[in-house]
């Protein structure tokens, strides 16, 4: 018999796919990023923070997608440097020092 998805409580597993994913991964620096742009120019970005299983896990993707839907620049860091389940807290600490490092970068890139 297989464990539910998520703990009593929760809001409980996705149900409403949103279709193909709109983004793009684009390299920074020595990491990468999910963006999802919107149809109009903006101001305004999210940056959505993957959970334990990494960038490509989950809905983290989706989420972005429908965040540029309403508007946003929307930006899924890969903390994990492409490594699908780093053994170490350091990868994950230097993915977001990278990250971090290259924000700026990114920000004149996408504009």
């Amino acid at each position: 018999m297989r464990a539910p998805c998520c703990p009593p409580g929760s809001t409980g597993a996705a149900t409403d796919p949103v279709g193909p994913l709109k983004g793009t991964i684009i390299p920074l620096g020595p990491t990468r990023a999910y963006v999802s742009e919107p149809a109009e120019p903006t101001d305004k970005c999210i940056l959505i923070v993957h959970d334990i299983f990494g960038m490509k896990s989950g809905r983290h993707r989706e989420i972005a997608d429908i965040m540029a839907q309403q508007g946003w620049l929307a930006v899924v860091p890969d903390f994990y440097m492409h490594e699908e389940s780093p053994s170490e807290l350091k990868t994950v600490l230097e993915g977001l020092t990278n990250f971090l490092r290259f924000a700026p970068y990114a920000y004149r890139v996408l504009r």
